[in-house]
């Protein structure tokens, strides 16, 4: 069975923590950092995974479901907002 969008986890992180992070392809969907969402001003970065959180994601940080995520990147008003042509 395929895996949607709407199966996915995003979590946010702080643009520095990336080179901290080991992208595997088997635990995240973004396998590189060039393949982020990053805020417009860069200071932030999406994240996403499928199933069990990969270990290089700390606990602590807040997950998000596909719905969750369209809703902060689609707020006109936050950091993550770009106009659609």
């Amino acid at each position: 069975m395929a895996v949607g969008y709407n199966d996915n986890t995003y979590i946010i992180i702080d643009s520095s923590d990336i080179s901290n992070m080991v992208f595997d392809k088997d635990n995240l969907l973004n396998c590189d950092s060039s393949g982020l969402r990053k805020s417009n001003d860069g200071s932030k970065a999406i994240v996403q995974y499928h199933g069990t959180k990969p270990e290089c994601i700390d606990e602590t940080l807040t997950t998000y479901t596909h719905k969750q995520i369209l809703e902060i990147v689609g707020d006109a008003s936050g950091i993550w907002y770009t106009e659609q042509l």
